[in-house]
């Protein structure tokens, strides 16, 4: 019990060197909530703060904070390679530059809160489909297992009552499965951003926020209408990398660049940050770079997995698929067959 007496419980789902480059000089930064009320100051030790996120549990029952000592290590790296691009204008971007940003960037994709309450929700959906698809037949071979014995029909109606109640609850996976799912996605993600070509634009006058979910995937412009969009399909990602630079990885195989900027430019990338936002955006306290532009809601779900899992509910079980139709080739064979 020693060990857990020493853990680290405060962790930032953004890291505070990111933070800084968006702060003044006492650290201070604007947090903006996207639920509404006034903007105000909060420190980059407070902001975007959660307890245990990243606490896991060993096979012994023993709490660990390993993980949030590698995100510590991730981030001291990125730190320094994003100091020789932002305040060194290093060009072109060498490989060590190029790797640490990218390791952290396929990181910060997979840890923030935003990401969690994602996967916490296509859990919830495919549970809930599982119980409607099987109805009261799965409950009663699920309890004739257990129990080993055959149930009675008021205790399969009983529990069909409770879990087919979908608003009634919500799933949400452990911290060790999320974190499992994060460190295990983290060697593809980094690979598919390390295909892409670095864009780099240099703001003088202009400011950019960022958020509590700063790597922003955007769309393509033929991207299909009601398709995802993701690291692998995206048109370019982006990555506020201070108030006055921004990281564009463009699309794979694309070569690096320094480009103009341009207020509408400045615009363009504040707007997709605002809407990339889980819960709050952040900015320097003497910006004003969110002026005239309004605020999506802040948002209950995320994805619209479950809106339509009462089509899926089967008291009785799913019945089994129609047998299709007969063609006019499958026809011609039987008589042939005659």
């Amino acid at each position: 019990m020693a060990r857990d007496e020493r853990l680290r419980r405060r962790h930032h789902i953004v890291p505070k060197f990111h933070l800084r480059r968006f702060a003044n000089t006492r650290d201070m930064l604007r947090r903006v909530p996207l639920a509404g009320g006034e903007g105000h100051l909060v420190s980059i030790n407070d902001a975007t703060v959660e307890r245990d996120f990243y606490l896991v549990q060993d096979v012994d029952g023993q709490q660990h904070d390993d993980v949030e000592k590698l995100l510590s290590d991730v981030e001291s790296d990125a730190s320094t390679a994003v100091g020789r691009v932002v305040n060194q204008a290093l060009w072109p971007i060498d490989q060590d530059t190029r790797m640490a940003i990218v390791l952290w960037a396929a990181l910060q994709l997979l840890r923030t809160s935003f990401q969690r309450q994602v996967s916490d929700e296509i859990a919830d959906v495919l549970l809930k489909l599982q119980i409607g698809a099987g109805g009261k037949p799965q409950l009663r071979t699920m309890l004739r297992r257990r129990d080993g014995r055959e149930p009675t029909d008021e205790k399969v109606d009983s529990l069909w009552a409770t879990l087919s109640d979908f608003d009634s609850y919500r799933i949400q996976k452990s911290r060790n499965a999320h974190v499992s799912s994060m460190l295990g996605a983290w060697p593809d993600m980094t690979a598919l951003l390390l295909m892409r070509g670095w864009q780099i634009f240099r703001f003088d006058r202009k400011a950019l926020v960022t958020c509590d979910n700063p790597v922003t995937l955007i769309a393509a412009p033929d991207h299909p209408t009601g398709r995802g969009v993701g690291v692998g399909n995206a048109g370019m990602i982006l990555l506020p990398l201070d108030r006055r630079v921004a990281l564009v990885m463009a699309e794979p195989g694309g070569v690096d660049e320094v480009l103009p900027t341009s207020t509408m430019v400045a615009e363009a990338f504040n707007g997709h940050i605002v809407m990339n936002a889980h819960r709050a955006v952040f900015h320097h306290p003497e910006d004003d770079p969110l002026a005239g532009f309004p605020l999506p809601p802040a948002r209950s779900t995320i994805t619209n997995a479950g809106d339509r899992i009462a089509d899926f509910v089967f008291p009785d079980g799913m019945p089994p698929a129609p047998l299709p139709s007969p063609t006019c080739a499958d026809i011609a064979g039987e008589r042939k067959g005659w």
